[in-house]
Order: structure tokens, then sequence, then C-alpha cells
């Protein structure tokens, strides 16, 4: 597997996640249980 071919799937993947992420956050406080998750990962 060469990295060139991984990155950018990575890259959409952030991408991606990162939209989800905008759109609830201007959608509904869902930082709130995002902060949880992230503090409940560590």
């Amino acid at each position: 597997m060469s990295p060139s071919l991984s990155l950018p799937k990575a890259s959409l993947e952030a991408l991606k996640w990162g939209a989800v992420g905008l759109a609830a956050y201007a959608f509904y406080p869902a930082h709130l249980w995002l902060l949880a998750l992230a503090v409940r990962w560590r």
C-alpha cells in the first residue's frame, strides 16, 4: 500500500467528518457531547 494512495483517502475522511461536525455545530449544540466523547477517548 503506497502512502500516496492512502493519504487522499484519509484527507477525504477528515473532510467528510469535518463537514459533518460543522453541520452538527451549526444546527445543534452537538459540540457538548462531541467534547464529552473526546474527553472519554483520552
